[in-house]
């Protein structure tokens, strides 16, 4: 059932329920009620909303022609809905409606830039753009591929799509801590700044009608489910990169247990001892070189 949210004072509540509201994807709204965001979701709104604050967001529950129900942020100084503009479609969509992601237990949650639609969208694309990266027989470049068979399978929707004109991180819908950004990029064999994927551990989003959160499943489609199947998928991979002409078994084993290149010229005259450096072992490094 709705759990109980502390109500707004009675002159903010009579100014919001008069408002008239409008979203393009449901036109003209009626507020049926509202009630004050409790401060830590006001914590994770504020990324989109930057003029929110614990005073003043109120939550107005709106039913639309339609008999669904939505929620829309309001600041209650300003009067003014808090809205963001959806980059595939162009409209603008209340707030409410953007999942929110956490990318390991008991971390913090992050307001995405896509609703549960935006979400879905990307799933049915991202593991195919993965899967086709890390299965490059001529990858175009060494360090990226030694990153992706060192950290496994990717088979949860995650952060990235950053390049030249986009920051890292903020190509596709979900959004990382901030503080995190710079520990999953790096510098490619091109001296380029690249994005390491990095997948989401649970996603959800703000259900109107319960006043409470659903969880959004955050599988990739296409992807292996359970660790069987995620295992045989990456030997999988592994023996298609081992077959490849270009990488071969001694230059992918080398490559990944490696941390970084020494020298691109070793590499060019495939001079695999001098080409890399450190040491890495991890499980996925272990099943590169069983098999």
């Amino acid at each position: 059932g709705a759990v109980a949210m502390e109500k707004c004072d009675a002159g903010v509540e009579a100014a919001v329920m008069a408002m008239e509201l409008e979203l393009d994807d449901f036109g003209k709204v009626t507020p049926t009620a509202c009630y004050k965001v409790p401060a830590e979701r006001v914590g994770v709104l504020v990324s989109v909303a930057p003029s929110l604050t614990p005073a003043n967001a109120v939550a107005v529950t709106c039913t639309t022609s339609d008999g669904e129900v939505v929620e829309t942020i309001v600041n209650a100084e300003s009067m003014e809905q808090c809205l963001f503009t959806d980059p595939i479609m162009y409209t603008e969509g209340p707030i409410a409606n953007l999942v929110e992601a956490q990318f390991e237990p008991e971390g913090p949650w992050v307001l995405s830039r896509a609703t549960v639609e935006g979400v879905e969208g990307e799933k049915a694309t991202l593991f195919s753009t993965y899967e086709k990266t890390i299965k490059e027989e001529n990858p175009g470049c060494l360090s990226t591929l030694r990153r992706m068979l060192q950290a496994g399978p990717i088979t949860c929707l995650y952060t990235g799509g950053g390049n030249k004109y986009v920051k890292p991180h903020e190509g596709f819908g979900l959004r990382m801590p901030e503080a995190d950004v710079e520990e999953w990029t790096m510098i490619n064999d091109k001296g380029e700044l690249v994005d390491i994927p990095r997948p989401a551990y649970a996603l959800r989003v703000w259900n109107a009608e319960t006043l409470s959160y659903d969880s959004v499943e955050p599988t990739l489609n296409g992807a292996p489910v359970g660790p069987e199947e995620t295992d045989a998928w990456f030997i999988g991979v592994v023996k298609k990169l081992k077959a490849s002409n270009y990488l071969g078994p001694e230059l992918l084993n080398a490559l990944v247990t490696s941390k970084r290149t020494a020298s691109m010229e070793a590499l060019e005259r495939r001079d695999i001892e001098a080409a890399f450096e450190g040491e890495v072992s991890s499980r996925w490094v272990e099943l590169v070189l069983a098999n």
